[in-house]
């Protein structure tokens, strides 16, 4: 805010207040007003003259306060910090030039739209933090173009794929266990891999996972994936508390269940085995057998059903089937 813009606004605050106030009122107002002019002045001069590295770290741990995952933190620091050192400049500095240039060169070397789109909301939460804590005087985000992402509709497995996997794993019931547990909840692997042994009650066929944000809830086990599951747990001769074990007997991590469904690809002849296709196949399965997609929300751990209607693909023949009966 320039010199002119404050005395406009203090002439303005007098004149709406003076008959309100008495002058020492009045002047304790324009007392605080200035001081807290002084306080904006040096936050601008802490964006200016600090770090473009002090500025992320206060960002990120306040996003680290609210509830946002080390792997959305890391994505966030990992954009930021490149566009500092690939378009030099700081947080004070930077313009919608520097990111669109910034953007453009992404794009140029092959980077995907739905990655750009992500780098581009890395950005709009960074810039608008530091916007409305006060520490820029402009977002430059502000004009910044939403990216388009191309709409790909991503299949999730039919039922002759899933019996193929199912066989692929042979007589390895961890496989087996993994591959079902993962059909049955829909859990994400990140979400897999922290569960132990006791958090699944097999009377009631559910266990409690904690998804994105710590954010807790509930998953359901069918009597298929329950009784695999159990028959694996029975086997195990090792003593880690972990659901899922490695062959070395402790627990297994992300990585090595996705090596494993990259193993039972080449197996089973099924394309583009992993993780996320079976949380999409058991959002669609259980949508088209008449669940609710607000219920099945609930199971995926989404807040908003837009992020569940993007896992629930539509058979057309289905929706004109729900279309003839109702019109009937």
């Amino acid at each position: 805010m320039t010199v002119q813009e404050r005395k406009t606004l203090e002439d303005f605050l007098r004149k709406r207040l003076e008959d309100e106030l008495t002058v020492r009122q009045m002047n304790t107002v324009t007392d605080a007003l200035r001081g807290s002019f002084d306080d904006m002045d040096n936050m601008a001069m802490a964006a200016q003259g600090g770090a473009p590295d002090d500025l992320l770290q206060a960002f990120l741990q306040a996003k680290r306060v609210a509830g946002l995952s080390e792997k959305t933190l890391y994505k966030y620091s990992r954009t930021m910090k490149r566009i500092f050192a690939e378009e030099n400049v700081t947080p004070a500095n930077v313009t919608v030039d520097h990111l669109r240039h910034w953007l453009a060169k992404e794009f140029e070397r092959g980077i995907s739209e739905k990655t750009l789109a992500g780098d581009r909301d890395s950005m709009s939460s960074f810039f608008g933090w530091l916007w409305r804590e006060g520490l820029i005087a402009r977002n430059p985000c502000g004009n910044l173009d939403s990216i388009k992402v191309p709409k790909i509709v991503r299949k999730p497995f039919d039922s002759v794929e899933i019996e193929q996997i199912k066989e692929a794993c042979g007589k390895n019931l961890r496989d087996k266990a993994i591959v079902c547990f993962l059909l049955a909840t829909g859990c994400r692997v990140s979400e897999v891999v922290q569960l132990n042994r006791n958090d699944i009650d097999f009377v009631a066929k559910e266990c409690t996972v904690f998804g994105k944000g710590a954010k807790e809830r509930t998953v359901l086990l069918d009597d298929v994936s329950a009784a695999i599951l159990k028959k694996y747990l029975e086997s195990r001769a090792d003593t880690s508390v972990a659901l899922f074990a490695s062959r070395q007997g402790d627990r297994i991590q992300a990585n090595g269940i996705r090596a494993m469904l990259k193993r039972l690809e080449k197996r089973s002849g099924v394309s583009n085995i992993h993780p996320h296709r079976f949380r999409r196949t058991m959002a669609t399965s259980l949508n088209q057998h008449g669940m609710p997609v607000e219920e099945v929300a609930m199971l995926l751990g989404h807040e908003e059903i837009k992020t569940t209607m993007k896992y629930v693909v539509k058979d057309k023949a289905m929706v004109k089937h729900h279309y003839q009966q109702i019109v009937a």
